[in-house]
């Protein structure tokens, strides 16, 4: 057997990640301690044993069995593996990114790989070395057009940077995250589980973006699966933390939404979303009060999120000043009201169009009947969906009574109700190529 030394880069009770700069790999169920030792001396003391679960990238994923102290960032590690593998050489690997944006899109600025090569390295090192200066090009270049809403220039960008680099993971991962923001599913899926393969520097990111669009397609169990790998690899990442707890939300469990926004805004006080989810869960819990000031907060936080929420806000104050604890008609009215901004991006098959809401505020009517249709705005405003159709122009205001996953139910002006199912993103694309 094969010892390999590595230094701890997280942990919770029950699961480390483990960093190695060793050429070898260990395999899953190698024997892992976990040490200690005291200053200026040789002496070794014992934290905690387990095994190897999962090799994710550079991170060597252990479950603790047994533990004698707490394991803690920047204890030793030494592992015991029969049958090491040597460890693969990646093309331009990207640096771990900073905490992705609420849109989960990830961004690399930098490469850990020199620009330029040596003064005596060879011509192949030289031809590596301006690939890279290209596909660095292309990839910033992405970065800006993703940054400035062109969504379609920044995957062409990222396309090109894969053509130069094809085993690089962090173009991948970028275009998984735009793919995401264009409700593009599947291919989101191939990218981040490509940036996976590839052993992607930032594996927690590719398994959040991965996990919101499942919750995009309406597999909430697999959107928690996937923020549950994220948070065992990043015990501190509280943007898994702040996903996890809208998905638990489509469940109903709001108990465990409101522990992991706490943990979110515990982790990361200085960013709305979790304080947007969790004002929901006290919404769904008849907790007015508190609904009121964590949505005054995020709206102070991010004022694009007032036109959403400050008529929630004011229909909540109503049931207090009444001398009410509780909100109104909640089963019948709000409850189903959970980040609907984010659960209405899909396509819709109403009573007589299929409509398909992007996450730009952009929508379009029947695409599976009509070639390039027109794009066209819309907004949620508290339970009050608006549609913008510039022809007109006019305006098509409804509210929103129940929004699930799969279902949509609005009324109109004159009380008719309007159900709409949600439409399954390959069925879309199927009928639309038979067209």
């Amino acid at each position: 057997a094969i010892e390999i030394s590595g230094t701890v880069r997280s942990a919770t009770d029950k699961y480390a990640t483990i960093v190695s700069d060793s050429d070898l790999v260990p395999a899953p169920g190698d024997k892992v301690a976990i040490f200690f030792k005291l200053p200026g001396s040789k002496t070794e003391i014992s934290v905690a044993n387990g095994h190897v679960y999962e090799i994710t990238g550079p991170n060597i994923m252990v479950e603790i069995e047994k533990a004698t102290g707490t394991v803690a960032k920047d204890q030793l590690a030494r592992i015991t593996s029969p049958n090491p593998k040597k460890k693969e050489t990646r093309a331009a690997p990207g640096r771990s990114a900073p905490q992705p944006t609420p849109t989960a899109t990830v961004i690399y600025d930098d490469f850990d790989v020199p620009l330029t090569p040596a003064p005596n390295a060879s011509p192949l090192v030289a031809t590596a070395s301006d690939s890279l200066q290209k596909a660095i090009e292309h990839v910033k270049k992405g970065i800006a057009q993703q940054s400035a809403g062109d969504l379609d220039g920044a995957i062409a960008s990222y396309c090109k940077a894969i053509q130069i680099l094809p085993a690089d993971p962090a173009a991948y991962l970028n275009r998984a995250g735009v793919y995401l923001l264009k409700a593009n599913y599947n291919g989101m899926f191939a990218d981040a589980n490509r940036a996976l393969e590839l052993g992607t520097a930032a594996p927690a990111d590719a398994y959040v973006i991965r996990g919101t669009g499942r919750a995009g397609k309406g597999d909430v169990d697999g959107a928690i699966a996937d923020c549950n790998k994220a948070i065992k690899i990043n015990p501190q990442y509280a943007l898994a933390y702040n996903n996890r707890a809208n998905n638990k939300m489509q469940k109903r469990d709001f108990d465990g939404a409101l522990a992991d926004c706490n943990k979110s805004i515990a982790l990361d006080p200085n960013w709305a979303l979790p304080y947007y989810n969790r004002g929901y869960a006290h919404m769904n819990k008849g907790k007015s009060a508190k609904a009121i000031a964590d949505w005054t907060k995020a709206m102070q936080m991010q004022p694009s999120m007032r036109a959403e929420l400050e008529p929630l806000v004011q229909k909540l104050r109503g049931t207090l000043q009444s001398g009410k604890n509780a909100v109104p008609n909640a089963g019948a009215q709000m409850t189903d009201l959970v980040n609907p901004s984010q659960k209405l991006i899909g396509t819709w098959q109403g009573p007589r169009h299929r409509k398909q809401y992007f996450a730009d505020g952009t929508f379009v009517i029947d695409p599976h009947l009509v070639p390039n249709p027109p794009r066209m705005q819309w907004r949620i405003e508290g339970d009050r969906l608006t549609e913008y159709y510039p022809e007109g122009p006019t305006t098509i205001t409804v509210r929103i009574v129940s929004m699930t996953n799969r279902q949509l139910i609005t009324t109109d002006d004159q009380g008719h109700t309007l159900p709409s199912k949600r439409i399954p993103d390959a069925q879309a694309r199927k009928e639309k190529a038979n067209w």
